[in-house]
C-alpha cells in the first residue's frame, strides 16, 4: 500500500538541503519548452550549432529535474517521472543525430502537461 504519493524534488544546485517548489519546477519546465521551440526552429533552418546548443540546454534542465527527484521505493510515480526525463534526453540525442523535429515535438508534448500540473499546485 502506498501511503505517500508526493514526489519530492530536492534542489541539486543548493548548498543546503532544500527542495524545489512546484512553481520552480514549472519554471524549469517552461525554460525547457522554450529551448525545445528553439530546437524545432533551428532544425527547420538547418542551423546545427544553435540546434545543438538548445538541445544541450534542454538536456541540462532535464538532467537537473531527473536528479532532483527524491527516489522513493514506495512511490512508483517518482521512478516513472525519472524514466520519462531519461527518455526525453535520449529522444533529444536522436534529434541531434538525425535532425528529426518529431522527437523534439514529442518531448514538448510530454512536458507541457507537466508544466501545467506543477503551475496549478
Amino acid at each position: 500500500m502506498v501511503t505517500n504519493t508526493a514526489i519530492i524534488f530536492k534542489d541539486t544546485f543548493a548548498s543546503e538541503n532544500s527542495y524545489l517548489t512546484p512553481r520552480e519546477i514549472a519554471s524549469l519546465i517552461s525554460q525547457a519548452l522554450q529551448c525545445l521551440n528553439n530546437v524545432t526552429y533551428y532544425c527547420t533552418v538547418d542551423n546545427k550549432r544553435a540546434r545543438d546548443e538548445s538541445i544541450r540546454q534542454v538536456q541540462h534542465i532535464l538532467q537537473h529535474l531527473h536528479d532532483a527527484i527524491e527516489p522513493d521505493p514506495e512511490n512508483p510515480g517518482a521512478e516513472n517521472l525519472r524514466k520519462l526525463f531519461q527518455f526525453m534526453q535520449y529522444s533529444l540525442d536522436m534529434v541531434r543525430k538525425t535532425n528529426n523535429v518529431q522527437a523534439a515535438n514529442e518531448a514538448s508534448n510530454l512536458l507541457a502537461p507537466l508544466r501545467d500540473a506543477f503551475a496549478a499546485m
